[in-house]
């Protein structure tokens, strides 16, 4: 007898019609080396200023290609995509007890 499985999972995607919208932020490769400049020197004092005035520690023509990390940040609701719900979504306490 064979098996079937069905995968109900559903996708984190901002083109979605949710009931709290998402954003995802799409950083190219190319992109990269100025977002992780960025990360970099906006934790270091005085680094944003020396950024904003076109200071870097990569620059691009140090990295194959001029690439370097791609990245999505999401921001989303804990109810997009597949998710299971604890106990805590349905009210403060469960099982007589403070939920989780």
């Amino acid at each position: 007898m064979s098996k079937t499985i069905i995968d109900l999972s559903l996708p984190i995607d901002d083109t979605l019609k949710e009931t709290h919208a998402a954003k995802i932020e799409r950083i190219s490769h190319v992109e990269g080396v100025d977002h992780l400049n960025w990360v970099l020197m906006s934790k270091q004092p005085g680094g944003e200023e020396r950024f904003k005035k076109g200071e870097r520690l990569i620059a691009p023509q140090d990295v194959p290609d001029r690439e370097l990390l791609s990245l999505e940040i999401v921001h989303a609701s804990v109810h997009m995509g597949t998710h299971v719900d604890a106990p805590f979504h349905y009210g403060s306490r469960c099982e007589g007890r403070h939920s989780k």
